[in-house]
């Protein structure tokens, strides 16, 4: 399989946008925590049973209240009902308070308190209400067994957690508390009367779940409204054990087999692209100080681009947008100073404004004559801000677009202007090629062989799948677990780092491959553009051997060192025969220049939208899946406001 240069990491920008699960900031939230949460559960012989929440707030806010939901969501018992006006007792800094109000508000499968007891920053309050419930076991012949969530939703994360469950003495008693498959289970101490479960700490939103059984010698209530019952015992202790087989097996997977496997992926895509950046070293080294004074070869500024430095200008213009050693600004401004300097065009400055005139075509490659008409269009005349007028369209076109009718309109217009300037830079750069296929020039850079384009690919092929895995399985597990592991998100993020570097070194390396042959003239090129680069610095005899400056401004503009140019032109009052370039040199004119290119990808930016453009364009369960680990129902949550 082959993978295009620099593939490999492009789909790690995918998880930014979905790394992260939804995080909800309410402008209204009151600052408090839980200092305690302290349950007790009785089971009564008819079946009923007293839950009593005492729950201790510290609040670094004013508040107005609390409230407290109890649930009977999912897998409950027929008949199980949560009867209404539970009693509400109040405790604030150690003293009982009468609460203003009480609202006792029918929800969706539960019952909401709404306790109106305002208070100040720094109060402790205790709050104990105790609910009647009936019907919450499930009933067996040999056992009554309790499946039940108590806390699910409360919207602050609690320091210290116990629950106490009762009922008559029974020594072949049974009872387990889960909170999650990655979370510590609540130690489970069983007393005379019962049991009671501790946790130090419990997250906000997370599950508490209770999954016991007793004897059913101790209920009273029959059996008449359940069919086809069966014992459950045996069921119970099997699947506690799947349970604990279960987070096992997840721990395994999560911790080890998952890392592991993703770790070979990046071992084995690191091994290839070593072998890559081996076999593909350059030996050939630049010095960086060397200076070169005089021209190497005459050539147009765009074949230099291409044939030195291998800078096609279809792939570094506005659609492609690619990033190469020289701009495709400055390539337009190097040619067209160059064709102004050669009499093809004339530069006219006149007062404020300034203007290009097309003079002849006389000496001109195919490529030159496709790119003065792409630059003046069907005028002769041109100022440097209205170039490329042909490709020319409004942003207002995006705006006011009500209708199908009016979309389409804009649709078409988008795709024509963008099409159009598509067609004719390919064109372009189709022609610049030709033209250095006309001058025999040597070949300077060599494509990959079929060696290194395999250890290329198979690097690349390696880290992405990598990639992948390890972005599915943050996701995946984050989805079945309804746990955030932050390591993955680490690793993600350490891949991340790693890759668009090494994405950008491979994409270099393999574009940027010099021929061993000629590297004289490479070495002459690049010296003479650290000439250029370095003009500021040279002693006076240095500037003084320099000639054709004209011809020095248009490499200096393709190199992207005009500005510099033109400054030691002023200094040394170095004047140039043709008018148009000493015009250009004094009138600043480069910054107006690239204001025409500017405008140029505003176009195609303004065209690529309205190709596109459409009318409608603008706009946790916790990991429990609805239950608990033994398939529990319930749910219980609370909170300040």
């Amino acid at each position: 399989m082959k993978v295009k240069k620099g593939t490999f990491m492009m789909v790690s920008l995918l998880f930014l946008g979905s790394l992260f699960f939804s995080f909800h900031a309410w402008a209204d939230e009151i600052d408090s925590r839980i200092e305690r949460y302290d349950g007790k559960l009785e089971l009564h012989y008819d079946n009923t049973a007293t839950f009593t929440e005492e729950v201790t707030f510290v609040y670094d806010d004013p508040y107005n209240g609390q409230y407290i939901t109890l649930g009977q969501a999912g897998k409950v018992p027929k008949g199980f009902q949560i009867e209404s006006n539970p009693d509400v007792k109040i405790e604030t800094n150690g003293l009982a308070k009468e609460p203003q109000s009480v609202e006792d508000i029918p929800i969706e499968d539960g019952k909401k308190l709404k306790i109106y007891n305002k208070g100040n920053k720094g109060d402790r309050v205790k709050l104990t209400i105790t609910w009647k419930l009936k019907n919450l076991l499930f009933l067996y012949p040999d056992v009554a067994e309790l499946n039940w969530i108590p806390i699910s939703d409360w919207e602050v994360e609690m320091d210290r957690v116990s629950f106490i469950v009762t009922a008559q003495p029974d020594p072949s008693a049974r009872l387990v508390a889960h909170t999650g498959f990655f979370k510590k289970d609540p130690s489970v101490l069983q007393t005379k009367n019962g049991f009671e479960a501790t946790l130090d700490s419990l997250g906000k939103g997370h599950h508490f779940e209770l999954h016991g059984i007793w004897s059913r010698s101790l209920f009273s209530q029959t059996l008449e409204n359940d069919s086809n019952v069966t014992n459950r015992r045996a069921a119970f202790e099997k699947q506690e054990k799947e349970i604990i087989e279960k987070i096992q097996f997840y721990h395994l997977l999560v911790y080890t087999l998952a890392p592991v496997l993703i770790l070979v992926g990046f071992v084995v895509a690191i091994y290839y692209l070593i072998r890559f950046f081996k076999k593909t070293y350059q030996k050939a080294q630049f010095e960086n100080k060397a200076r070169l004074y005089e021209i190497p070869q005459e050539l147009p500024p765009m074949v230099v681009a291409l044939n030195l430095y291998d800078v096609d200008v279809e792939a570094v213009g506005p659609v492609q947008r690619k990033k190469g050693r020289l701009s495709f600004s400055n390539l337009v401004q190097a040619t067209l100073l160059d064709l102004i300097d050669r009499g093809n065009i004339r530069y006219v400055s006149s007062g404020k404004t300034h203007h290009l005139e097309i003079m002849h075509y006389e000496g001109m490659a195919d490529f030159e004559l496709t790119f003065v008409e792409m630059v003046f269009g069907e005028s002769d005349s041109v100022e440097p801000a209205t170039m490329f007028a042909t490709y020319q369209i409004d942003k207002k076109i995006l705006k006011g677009v009500h209708t199908q009718a009016e979309e389409t309109k804009v649709r078409k217009e988008g795709n024509q202007k963008r099409d159009l300037f598509i067609k004719d830079l390919h064109k372009l750069a189709s022609e610049v090629k030709e033209e250095e296929e006309n001058l025999k020039l040597h070949p300077h850079f060599r494509s990959l062989n079929k060696e290194e384009e395999k250890l290329m690919n198979l690097g690349c092929l390696s880290y992405l799948l990598a990639f992948v895995l390890l972005f599915i399985s943050t996701i995946g597990f984050g989805l079945l677990f309804g746990e955030f592991f932050w390591n993955y998100f680490l690793w993600i993020l350490l891949a991340f780092m790693i890759g668009i570097p090494l994405g950008s070194m491979v994409t270099k390396r393999s574009k940027d491959l010099l021929s061993e042959d000629f590297m004289d003239e490479i070495v002459a090129w690049r010296s003479f553009a650290n000439m250029l680069r370095d003009i500021a610095k040279l002693d006076k005899t240095e500037v003084e051997g320099l000639v054709l400056w004209n011809r020095l401004l248009v490499y200096a503009t393709l190199f992207g060192y005009a500005k510099r140019v033109s400054a030691v032109m002023k200094i040394r009052a170095i004047h140039l025969e043709n008018q148009g370039l000493e015009d250009f040199v004094l009138t600043n004119q480069s910054l107006s220049f690239a204001s025409g290119v500017t405008l140029l990808n505003g176009y195609m930016q303004t065209a690529d939208t309205a190709s596109n453009f459409s009318i409608s364009s603008g706009g946790s369960s916790g990991g429990f899946d609805g239950g608990g680990f033994s398939g529990g129902g319930g749910g219980g949550g609370g909170g300040s406001f």
